[in-house]
Formats: structure tokens, C-alpha cells, sequence
């Protein structure tokens, strides 16, 4: 028997049919990378780690459907749920529900009736082939092809629940008109209080504060339900017929953000402070197809010497100095260059990607660039000024030269002299990046005193994946280590 499997059948498959499955996923607003690989043994033994089932049992719940997460596709699985029928139980880490949806902006839809009222018409081969070479193919075809077949449902079934759109859609920084935004631009306003609400409405019993941290399996493995502290912090236990973690990324677990290369000296965590990784772990615990290596992250570039109160800092946050937004030059501990900079031309998030392969990750800078950015930042030169006094973390340095910033840094100078001497004649021939290809647009002379270089540090954010799933399109997958 096969299953078609839009956002209706998709929770009627997973209970009303009987499989008794968890729906071993990530459910949000962005698909996970969901391509086929092996974990290392290493990964597998420090991920695999046995939680021990609890002794005392401070309440048990019987319910049909448990959803692990209130964000964005946590609220629309259970909406989704009670609209079945079915008896649903939401519980979130959290103390509100919402998580990462709560700043989301928008979502993505292709062909809509607002798209045509605006005269966008866009193919939906031409962007699915688009987003898998994007992803150098290593992403489920099938998923991608039912993500983009059913964007219009999806996002009608989202209006028929009360979720507001702004009217507004553009490209959201990439190729192709398809970002349909929220009111006022955040789910917080046009997503989370309208499903939070239909939630209620259609009885779906909501319980923040109680994060899952294992899930409950049967003699023949399969999942029917899981283990979860209460607002008291007391061990309760759900059982279910169908369990769906949605619990969003791991965004704050530095563990993880190791595994995937980063360096997280003085790195600094930006999304939600409980993206601990809940989901994947137990996923993982039980058996699950492990992703990670294949997950895509949000990262942002900073300076730790410099003024970081938020992700939209204006010379310090998602288009700060050093995130390449600005002509300026990023260099190795040889002094070397080793990307075109404005990689946020592909994607603003990609920013601290390319310095992941390098030991170390200056930012090159010089007044006149500075300037230019901080114009009307009130402050900012007595901000930069503190910055270079205080140096904690030492990060930042100034110099009336070039081989000063060698110097201060330990750089070997001649090398990166040689570096700044390249861009800056590439610069005034105005020919652009010979080497790495970055436009003349974009680039600017490193040539007004004084000077300034910066260990560039990361800013996590988020990620997206970690769990291998598929469509389930066969409705024989009664375990969820087997649903792939």
C-alpha cells in the first residue's frame, strides 16, 4: 500500500493505520538534509549513550498522538492531529510555545495566488533541480519534490488556521521570489499566537516546561511514547500510539558544533538557549540513522573584542565587519586569502563556512571601511576605541601599517603585505578578484590608516537536520530505527 503523503495523510499514516510508529524526523519551516552516510564509531559511542529509565513515576499519560516540540511544525502536526480526530499531546521544553518559529519570518510557497496576483510565475523543476545541485545532490529527491509539490496546500492550510501573512514575497536574499513573510515579519506575530490558539481551540493538550529527554520503546523496539519531566521537574510517562519529534536544532550544544569543524573558541551561541539537541540525542539513543555530518548551519562571523548584545549588532552582528558584507579581506595564519568574502551573495549564513577549513580566521579592515559602516552607529568609534584598550578577549588590533598588524598578530609579514598589495592593485585596476572571483562592486583598497586586523570568531545560530527520515511512503515502517 502507498501513501500520499501531504500534510493530512501524512499524520492519518503515521495512527489512524495502526503502525504504532514514531516519525523519526525534524519538522520545521526548512527541510533537513536527509542524504544516506555512516557515523564514525567515536560518534556513535559518545551519541549512543544510554539515559536510564526512570524509578519513580510521578504521572502517566495515555494519549495518541505525542509531538515533541511547540514550534513551527510542532504546532501544525498537532493542529493537523486534532483535526484528524485524534487525541494530542504537545509538550515543550520551552515555557511558551513558539521556539525558533517565534523569529522565523516567513515560509516558503511556490505558485501561490498571491505570487500570480504580482506576476511571479516560477517552474517548479527549474527550482527543484536548482536546490539539489545547490546541495550537491545530497538531499532525498522525493522529499524536496513532495516540499515543493505541496508548498500552495501547505500554505493554505496555514491561512485556513488563522496564520497571517503580510502580503509581502521576494527572494529573501537568494534567487527565486518564493518567501512568503509573516505579519509584521515574524511568526511571533503572524504564526505562533494564531496555531497556539487553534491548538487550544481544537483541545490539543499543550504542556510547556516539560522537555522529553528519552523515548519509550516496546520488547519489539518500537517507540510508544517517551520519558519527560513536568514543570515540577518531576519524571512523567507518555505513552502513544504515534510519537513525532520536532524539536528543532542544537544550536547551543558546543559538542555538536564541534563535530561539525567549528572551532568554538570564544564562539558565541546566538539562537535559542535551549537547543540543546533533545530530539537527536534520543533519536540517536535508540538507533536512528545518524546525519550530522550532512546537516546544514546558520553561522555567523563576529569580533569577541567588540560590542555583541544581538544578532543584529550593526557592526557586529549578521552584517558586521566581519561577516563580508563589507569590502574587506579575510586572511589564514599564513596571511593568506582563502575565499571570495562575499559569500552572503549566495547566502548571508554562509559567512563563517569558509573560514571552518583554516587554523585561524582574520578580518582585515582599514578606517575609511570602518566608517563607511559605522556612519551613523552613534558611538561607534568610542565602541572600537574601548575594544582595542580592553582587547578581552583579545581579538582586535589597529596599526599604521601593514607589517604593524603582522607584527601585533604574529603574522609572517612579508606574506601578508604581499596579500594586501595583490587586492589592493586588483582594486585600483578595478578588474576584481583574479584569484577567488569576488566583484569589483565589492571590493575596496586596504589603504587608509590606520588599519585594523581581527580574530573572526563564530556565531552559531542554528542548524537544520541531524535525523535521517523519508516520506514513509511504504506504511509498513513499524519501527523508527527503520524509518529512514
Amino acid at each position: 500500500m502507498k501513501m500520499e503523503m501531504n500534510r493530512r495523510s501524512f499524520l492519518k499514516g503515521s495512527f489512524v493505520m495502526g503502525t504504532g510508529a514514531a516519525v523519526a524526523g525534524l519538522m520545521g519551516c526548512s527541510q533537513p538534509n536527509t542524504s544516506s552516510t555512516a557515523t564514525t564509531e567515536d560518534q556513535a559511542s559518545e551519541t549512543n549513550q544510554s539515559t536510564a529509565a526512570p524509578q519513580d513515576i510521578a504521572e502517566t499519560i495515555d494519549t495518541e498522538i505525542l509531538v515533541i516540540g511547540a514550534g513551527c511544525g510542532g504546532l501544525a502536526c498537532a493542529v493537523q492531529g486534532a483535526l484528524n480526530g485524534s487525541k494530542v499531546l504537545l509538550i515543550e521544553k520551552g515555557d511558551t510555545t513558539g521556539g525558533n518559529a517565534n523569529v522565523s519570518e516567513g515560509m516558503f510557497v511556490l505558485n501561490s495566488d498571491r505570487q500570480k496576483e504580482l506576476g511571479i510565475e516560477l517552474s517548479e523543476s527549474e527550482i527543484l533541480n536548482h536546490e539539489m545541485e545547490f546541495a550537491q545532490f545530497r538531499v532525498d529527491g522525493l522529499l524536496w519534490r513532495d516540499f515543493v509539490e505541496n508548498s500552495v496546500e501547505n500554505y493554505e492550510w496555514c491561512k485556513e488556521q488563522g496564520v497571517e501573512f503580510s502580503g509581502l514575497v521576494n527572494e529573501y536574499g537568494g534567487l527565486y521570489k518564493t518567501m512568503h513573510w509573516f505579519k509584521d515579519g515574524l511568526g511571533s506575530a503572524g504564526y505562533v499566537p494564531q496555531m497556539t490558539a487553534r491548538c487550544e481551540e481544537l483541545g490539543v493538550d499543550i504542556r510547556c516546561s516539560t522537555p522529553a529527554y528519552k523515548l519509550l520503546q516496546d520488547d519489539s523496539g518500537t517507540v510508544v511514547g517517551a520519558y519527560a519531566k513536568n514543570a515540577d521537574g518531576k519524571d512523567i510517562q507518555i505513552n502513544a500510539k504515534a510519537t513525532v519529534i520536532a524539536t528543532g536544532g542544537w544550536g547551543c550544544n558546543e559538542d555538536l558544533i564541534k563535530k561539525m569543524g567549528f572551532d568554538t573558541t570564544d564562539w558565541m551561541q546566538c539562537g535559542l538557549d535551549n537547543h540543546d539537541g533533545d530530539g537527536y540525542k534520543m533519536a540517536m539513543e535508540i538507533g536512528a540513522k545518524d546525519m550530522l555530518p550532512w546537516t546544514s548551519q546558520l553561522a555567523l562571523n563576529y569580533i569577541p573584542a567588540l560590542p555583541r548584545q544581538s544578532f543584529t549588532h550593526p557592526y557586529n552582528g549578521i552584517g558586521g565587519i566581519s561577516s563580508g558584507l563589507n569590502p574587506v579581506i579575510w586572511v589564514n595564519e599564513e596571511g593568506k586569502r582563502f575565499a571570495n568574502e562575499c559569500v552572503w551573495k549566495k547566502c548571508i549564513m554562509y559567512q563563517a563556512l569558509p573560514g571552518r577549513e583554516q587554523k585561524e580566521h582574520y578580518t582585515i579592515f582599514d578606517s575609511a571601511i570602518w566608517h563607511t559602516l559605522t556612519a551613523e552607529v552613534e558611538g561607534a568609534d568610542k565602541e572600537l576605541e574601548d575594544a582595542l584598550e580592553k582587547n578581552s578577549p583579545e581579538s582586535i588590533w589597529s596599526a599604521d601599517s601593514i607589517e604593524g598588524l603582522a607584527k601585533a598578530t604574529g603574522l609572517d609579514a612579508e606574506a601578508l603585505q604581499e596579500t594586501v598589495d595583490e587586492y589592493n592593485a586588483w582594486c585600483d585596476a578595478g578588474v576584481g578578484d583574479q584569484v577567488f572571483g569576488k566583484a569589483a562592486e565589492d571590493m575596496a583598497p586596504i589603504s587608509t590608516p590606520p588599519y585594523y586586523i581581527a580574530r573572526t570568531r563564530l556565531n552559531f545560530v542554528t542548524n537544520f537536520g541531524g535525523i535521517a527520515g523519508s516520506l514513509c511512503r511504504s506504511c509498513h515502517c513499524s519501527q523508527a530505527h527503520h524509518c529512514y
